[in-house]
């Protein structure tokens, strides 16, 4: 799927994909790195228990972002809440909203209990990391790279 913001700059369609993304997650940081392995079951295997967890739609509930936006990204930004649908397959995630379409690769981390952290990939290949914690039909998440640090809750779609 090819990215498009209409009449906005490419910029934010990573913020919005990145929100819509990664707004995934993500509330507390984790640490280290852990390997997915081919033979173990999900039961055993954090990752594919977090990619188990992820899979399927969600909803962009809110988004607040650490340093102000231009005047037209905030306003675009604001027409996402509660209309930009996220959805994860394993490995892959898919954003649209309004103004809005964008496909970018994932992979978990790590995952302990409740929180997770993942790294999403934009086409660029640029990585960007998310941690969060999953509250009850919630997914709360805290973008942690620039230029799109911030908070955000995404929701599980019905």
């Amino acid at each position: 799927m090819r990215e498009t913001v209409a009449g906005v700059t490419p910029s934010f369609g990573k913020l919005c994909c990145l929100v819509a993304m990664v707004l995934v997650a993500m509330v507390t940081a984790l640490g280290s790195n852990l390997a997915c392995g081919g033979a173990q079951t999900p039961a055993r295997d954090p990752v594919a228990a977090a990619t188990a967890r992820l899979e399927g739609r969600w909803t962009l509930r809110e988004f607040t972002p650490e340093g102000a936006l231009e005047t037209p990204l905030q306003g675009l930004l604001g027409a996402q809440f509660g209309t930009l649908e996220v959805m994860f397959a394993p490995g892959q995630l898919t954003a649209a909203g309004p103004g809005v379409s964008a496909a970018r690769r994932y992979r978990v981390d790590q995952f302990i209990g409740d929180d997770i952290s993942l790294v999403i990939v934009d086409t660029a290949g640029v990585e960007n990391r998310f941690a969060g914690r999953f509250v009850g039909a919630e997914l709360h998440f805290r973008s942690l790279d620039e230029p799109w640090r911030g908070r955000g809750v995404l929701e599980r779609a019905p």
